[in-house]
């Protein structure tokens, strides 16, 4: 099974871009196709959506995994998703996320230390959760909702349509993705009230029974349609 890595990628924030550059360079040592795109504006509010979608497009893979470019890719983490994927058409990777401090950022790049460590000298803020990071079969792939835009909700939604579709997915990662550190995406951490209204219409067709019919008239999806 080849795998592609699917990551969304724009901004001229200096502290990203020094993050990308670091994590990039691990990326292209492993034996995965990385496929990164942008959301196809230059400016306003980042579509992660659109951005994943256009990456997918580059994607030749037989299963793609969707990071973002402030994770800090494992190399024991690529056999870990291919054994998953034999198995199920789609899995949560990771069970949370541990982001770096500033300085243990500045340390796993200055020195290449393993982040872990750097995370127990310098510090790092852990989150309970890791929704953005999946990986699906290229046979499973449901596009993401490109209506999406700003902070919030598109990962949630993204798995919600997997999970309903292929309930026999996995939805439990396991382990910490460790992320550099970077300002705020937009400088706040709470949702917008448009992704969260878009969500809710997730909600409502995963429990009426109908999210295939929702994607198609909501925006365009036709599952198998993706090459």
């Amino acid at each position: 099974m080849r795998l592609s890595v699917l990551i969304p990628w724009r901004s001229n924030d200096p502290d990203r871009i020094r993050g990308w550059d670091y994590c990039r360079s691990l990326w292209e040592r492993l034996p995965v196709e990385l496929c990164v795109a942008d959301d196809g504006v230059t400016d306003g509010p980042f579509s992660l959506s659109r951005a994943i979608n256009r990456a997918q497009r580059q994607a030749t893979g037989d299963a793609y995994a969707i990071f973002g470019a402030d994770h800090i890719p494992d190399p024991n983490r690529i056999d870990w998703i291919v054994d998953r994927l034999q198995r199920h058409p789609w899995t949560a990777v990771y069970a949370g996320t541990q982001v770096l401090s500033p300085t243990a950022t500045a340390l796993v790049i200055r020195t290449g230390m393993h982040p872990a460590i750097a995370a127990r000298k310098a510090g790092s803020h852990w989150i309970g959760m890791c929704m953005g990071v999946v990986a699906v079969r290229a046979d499973a792939w449901i596009p993401m909702d490109p209506r999406f835009a700003g902070w919030g909700c598109e990962d949630t939604a993204h798995r919600l349509a997997l999970a309903t579709l292929y309930p026999e997915g996995n939805p439990d990662g396991e382990g910490d993705v460790y992320t550099v550190w970077h300002p705020d995406r937009h400088g706040t951490e709470e949702l917008t009230e448009r992704n969260y209204q878009l969500y809710r219409e997730y909600e409502e067709a995963a429990a009426e029974g109908r999210m295939r019919e929702y994607l198609q008239e909501a925006y365009g999806v036709r599952l198998g349609d993706h090459r």
